[in-house]
């Protein structure tokens, strides 16, 4: 399995419960940059022409195993359901929400910010869509140890709220929205045991 997509990941109780808390106006988020450390396109694995470096908001929930915010609680117990349901062992590495606002620099569906793999260890990453949104997420055939030159398209996700996507290793790249005002992710590094 390198990509798997669910619908209705999560209950609606508890969904319902994170939504409401990531779109509060006192929620903190913190700025950073969407695919990692790099500033600048020429720095970057692969600089393509329709990558985009961009600014995006985050809120840490675990980093590197650790509880990095108070919110953690609510949202350890659906991380650990939804690998349970889906049948991934392992431990919770990361997992943080993300929020992607519109960018009147960006204006055609063809341009995504940087692709990348969220840890350089085996792993599988789990983003849930936490609002309805335009900006697809944009998954590549190849995994983290692939040799390549060029990356390739295996599919275009369309952010749909409580939609989840399995990524097993491979490379992905968000995309800002367009049409829509913001784009909220929960993302969750998975380490296998």
């Amino acid at each position: 399995m390198s990509l798997k997509i669910i619908e209705n990941a999560v209950d609606k109780k508890s969904f319902d419960q994170i939504y409401k808390l990531v779109i509060k106006d006192n929620f903190p988020y913190f700025l950073g940059l969407d695919s990692g450390e790099y500033t600048r396109i020429e720095d970057t694995i692969f600089p393509i022409k329709n990558g985009f470096i961009t600014p995006q908001l985050s809120h840490g929930l675990v980093l590197d195993k650790k509880i990095n915010s108070p919110y953690a609680e609510i949202f350890i117990p659906i991380i650990l359901k939804l690998m349970k349901d889906n049948n991934i062992e392992g431990y919770i590495h990361k997992a943080k929400v993300n929020l992607l606002l519109n960018n009147n620099k960006i204006q055609t569906k063809d341009v995504h910010n940087m692709p990348h793999v969220d840890n350089d260890e085996k792993h599988i990453s789990l983003l849930l869509y936490l609002n309805n949104s335009d900006g697809d997420t944009v998954v590549f055939n190849e995994g983290y140890k692939d040799k390549f030159k060029l990356l390739t398209v295996m599919k275009k996700i369309k952010p749909q709220a409580n939609k989840l996507l399995i990524i097993k290793n491979h490379f992905h790249a968000s995309a800002n929205p367009i049409k829509s005002g913001i784009r909220i992710v929960l993302n969750v590094v998975i380490f296998f045991k």
